[in-house]
């Protein structure tokens, strides 16, 4: 058996800011020369999403287009919005900021998925243990994915001339907000960094995690259990992110919902189809260490304190995945939480 249309899973937020008309969402976003504002000089910035990722990048001022936005919106603590104006810049060399993202996020996605969730802690541990090294492909997967859940600012010592947010803005309080050209250019790059570690990790098929998702062995069940754990719990950071986000700008387009939710389906149901009746659990009880058997033994006390209202079942993991011991002997049922039910 193979996964259906690996090529096409995608499970991170693909563009979708609509800052900007000069590039679309997934295309290299490089500036036009000519849209450089004459005798600027580059400026050396660093912003950060506030999650252990400081980013060094060279700006220039831009002449403003029709189409990019002219600030952002803010919302302070009574929940009324309020309009920030920001100077136009643009990243000189996008290029040179993919290349740092694919050696920093590596460099500090162990830091960052000791803080994450269990499945990622575990995932790490069979990573670093050697028995799964194309998690680590995964958790900065991961680990990029959530940076586009989070709001960029500017961290250095040039502040291009922008104050910061009011203290009680519930976005970025006390903050100074970056550009909205520049957060176009980097979100897009982002996205094309994180599509060819998707590569890496499913190709054609032919991908690491492709194979350990469809193996039948003990080991490989827990490796690609844990596997569609961590996959679930960022996509719920991603779809959280997505109502705030509509909330923030009024807006209501379910359509990034609807993709994730039939990816996610897609891989379970595939894994589902594998396991079912065909592995057993005591045979992967045995396999586990001492840590493997408490992250499931965490799932199942999960089962018993889950307080999520039904309204927001999705937000919790076994909304989508059953406990591995459950997924193994009982019929699955496939559950909606966006588009048609």
């Amino acid at each position: 058996m193979q996964l259906t249309n690996p090529a096409n899973l995608v499970f991170h937020r693909e563009g979708g800011l609509q800052l900007t008309d000069r590039f679309k969402d997934g295309e290299w976003p490089a500036i036009n020369p000519e849209d450089w504002k004459k005798g600027g000089t580059p400026i050396a910035i660093t912003f950060s999403s506030g999650s252990l990722l400081e980013s060094p990048i060279l700006v220039l001022e831009l002449v403003r287009r029709e189409g990019d936005a002219t600030g952002r919106v803010y919302t302070d603590a009574a929940g009324l919005h309020h309009w920030v104006h920001l100077p136009s810049y643009g990243v000189i060399d996008p290029e040179s900021y993919l290349t740092w993202l694919r050696t920093r996020i590596p460099e500090q996605v162990r830091a960052w998925a000791t803080t994450a969730s269990a499945a990622h802690r575990e995932a790490l541990r069979l990573a670093d243990s050697g028995l799964a090294p194309e998690l680590l492909t995964l958790l900065s997967y991961d680990f990029g994915r959530n940076q586009k859940t989070r709001s960029s600012y500017l961290t250095g010592a040039n502040d291009l001339g922008i104050p910061p947010l009011p203290r009680d803005s519930q976005t970025l309080p006390g903050r100074i907000p970056l550009p909205r050209i520049v957060t176009a250019q980097c979100d897009n790059i982002s996205s094309i960094y994180l599509a060819s570690l998707l590569e890496e990790l499913f190709g054609d098929g032919n991908g690491a995690l492709s194979k350990r998702l469809l193996s039948k062995a003990p080991l490989d069940t827990h490796i690609g259990y844990v596997a569609l754990r961590m996959l679930i719990q960022g996509t719920i950071w991603i779809l959280v992110d997505k109502k705030r986000r509509d909330v923030q700008n009024n807006t209501n387009d379910p359509s990034l919902e609807v993709r994730l939710q039939g990816n996610l389906q897609l891989l379970v149901s595939n894994f589902i189809q594998v396991h079912r009746g065909t592995v057993s659990y005591s045979l992967v009880r045995q396999i586990l260490s001492r840590e493997g058997m408490a992250f499931h033994g965490g799932i199942e006390a999960e089962k018993q304190l889950d307080q999520i209202p039904e309204t927001d079942s999705w937000k919790n993991a076994l909304f989508w995945l059953p406990a591995l011991e459950d997924l193994l002997v009982q019929p699955h049922q496939v559950r909606l939480a966006f588009g048609l039910r």
